[in-house]
C-alpha cells in the first residue's frame, strides 16, 4: 500500500488483489497468448516511432508487444508488484492511477488499455483521462470484457466475476463503452467483437478467491451448461470446465 492510501479504499483493494496475482498473471496463457496480442496490435495499426502508453499495464505484456512493433512505449500501473514483473521484461514503467494519469496532455500518439476498465469504479473518468493524454488525431484502443445487454444475464455474469475477484467493479455493454468513448472526445469509433475461451481453473485460481467463493462461482457456471443465463457458453472438456467470454476491442481518434 502506498503512503496516504486508506485501508479499505478502492485503491488499496485493487493493489492488494493484483499484488497477489502479479506472478501468475505474468505467466497466464490467456494473457500471454501471441495470437491475442497480435490481434490487438494489428487493430491498433502501429506506426514505427510513435509514442505509446499502456494503461494499467500489469506485468508489461502489452507494453512489450508495443515495443516489438516499433513503438516507443511506456507502461503505467497502480500496483508495485505488477510493475516489478513488468520491469523484468525491460522498458519504461511508472506507478499511477488510471483516473489520474501522471502525464501531460497530448503526451502520446497512442494509448492502449487491455482488460482493465472493468476494475475501475468510474470508467467514464478513466476514458476521459486516457483521451486527455492522447494528442489530437492520436488513437485510443480499449480491449475489455463485454457485458450482455440482457439485464438478468448481466447480473448473473457480474456475480460470477465478483465471486472470483474482489477488485472487479463493473463490466460494460458495447453501448456503454462506445457512449463513454464519444463523450470523452473520441471520433471515428471502430469496434470488433472477440470471443475468448477460458479455462475455469486457470482463470479463477489466478485471482486467489476464498474456497467457498471459488466453489460458488464454479457451481453457477456449471448450472448454465445446458441453459445460457449469463451470456456465456459453458461446457466440460473432460474434467475441465471451460467457457466462452465475450469481449470487445474499441478504437477511436481524439478530435481536439
Amino acid at each position: 500500500m502506498s503512503k496516504g492510501t486508506a485501508p479499505g479504499s478502492r485503491a488499496s483493494i485493487v493493489k492488494a488483489a493484483f499484488a497477489r496475482q502479479a506472478r501468475d498473471f505474468a505467466r497466464s496463457p490467456l494473457q500471454t497468448d501471441p495470437g491475442r496480442l497480435r490481434r490487438l496490435i494489428e487493430f491498433l495499426g502501429p506506426r514505427r516511432g510513435e509514442r505509446a502508453l499502456d494503461v494499467a499495464c500489469g506485468p508489461g505484456i502489452v507494453t512489450a508487444a508495443l515495443d516489438q512493433a516499433g513503438l516507443l512505449s511506456c507502461g503505467v500501473d497502480l500496483t508495485l508488484e505488477m510493475l516489478r514483473e513488468a520491469a523484468s521484461r525491460g522498458g519504461r514503467f511508472v506507478q499511477g492511477d488510471t483516473v489520474r494519469l501522471p502525464f501531460k496532455e497530448a503526451a502520446f500518439d497512442v494509448v492502449v488499455c487491455r482488460n482493465s476498465l472493468h476494475h475501475v469504479l468510474d470508467p467514464a473518468a478513466a476514458m476521459r483521462e486516457m483521451t486527455r493524454v492522447v494528442r489530437p488525431g492520436g488513437r485510443l484502443v480499449v480491449e475489455d470484457m463485454r457485458a450482455p445487454d440482457d439485464t438478468d444475464k448481466r447480473a448473473y455474469h457480474e456475480t460470477i466475476e465478483r465471486l472470483r475477484d474482489v477488485s472487479h467493479a463493473r463490466t460494460l455493454t458495447r453501448g456503454e463503452l462506445t457512449s463513454m468513448a464519444a463523450a470523452a472526445g473520441l471520433a471515428d469509433l471502430e469496434d470488433v467483437p472477440i470471443t475468448l475461451v477460458i479455462d475455469f481453473n486457470e482463470w479463477v485460481d489466478r485471482a486467489y478467491p476464498a474456497p467457498e467463493r471459488r466453489e460458488r462461482a464454479r457451481r453457477m457456471l456449471e448450472a448454465r451448461i445446458d441453459q445460457d443465463r449469463c451470456g456465456l457458453k459453458v461446457w466440460k472438456d473432460g474434467d475441465r470446465l471451460k467457457f466462452e467470454r465475450q469481449s470487445l476491442m474499441l478504437k477511436g481518434a481524439r478530435t481536439a
